[in-house]
């Protein structure tokens, strides 16, 4: 499940088939485990997620100075406008806050956002690494095992937030009861073969019986017919 992960995040490549996605969809990509963050603090840590607006605001920067040196044009206005409501559609102005809640509703107190990433153990860092690609809100969200150093009160607050994430989300985990909170449809993939079934985790378990319990029958009425 794991290589999966790793094949559609564009981490590694598959033996013999090719990935490929819509040329400006996002994805953002969280491993269960093995990230070590030294550099920066946690705030600035998970405001990396706003790198993604870098060239709009580099070219806005040179708008409004093409526009200070009276270059003035129809274009050049309703450009500047247009970035200027993406940001604030996207959130950009208000990244302070959102960092806040987010990082807040993943355990930390507001004297940790500026507290150095390596002043925090390794399970605490694995939570700075998932409160960033929550932050970058991509299209789709890929989450390894992210319950596994969340307490209660984390993996409760990442439940809502999950469900109420407006893009896609694909979760790998053996939490079956945070899979049943959070999902929709289950991906089984078995022998190759990848199967989707629509539903939570328990009702995914429950049709899986009623399948393999019509194959035992179908054996034995084989069988009895050899």
């Amino acid at each position: 499940k794991t290589t999966l992960l790793k094949i559609i995040a564009g981490e590694m490549s598959a033996d013999s088939i090719e990935m490929s996605h819509p040329k400006h969809m996002r994805i953002s990509y969280l491993p269960q485990s093995d990230i070590v963050l030294e550099d920066g603090t946690a705030y600035e840590h998970v405001e990396l997620a706003y790198e993604r607006f870098d060239p709009l605001i580099e070219e806005q920067r040179s708008i409004v100075e093409r526009l200070a040196n009276n270059e003035l044009s129809d274009y050049l206005l309703e450009r500047n406008h247009e970035i200027g409501e993406i940001l604030l559609h996207e959130g950009y102005y208000d990244r302070k806050t959102e960092i806040a809640i987010i990082l807040n509703g993943l355990g930390f107190h507001d004297s940790d956002l500026n507290r150095l990433c390596s002043e925090f153990s390794g399970g605490w860092q694995m939570r700075i690494a998932l409160a960033k690609v929550l932050a970058e809100k991509p299209n789709l969200l890929l989450l390894d095992e992210p319950t596994n150093y969340l307490d209660i009160e984390a993996r409760y607050w990442l439940r809502n937030y999950l469900k109420a994430y407006p893009q896609s989300v694909m979760i790998v985990s053996h939490d079956r009861a945070f899979l049943d909170e959070t999902i929709n449809e289950v991906f089984e993939l078995f022998h190759g073969d990848l199967k989707r079934y629509k539903g939570t985790y328990s009702q995914y378990e429950s049709q899986r019986e009623v399948e393999i319990q019509t194959l035992m029958k179908a054996y034995e009425q084989q069988q009895i017919e050899i």
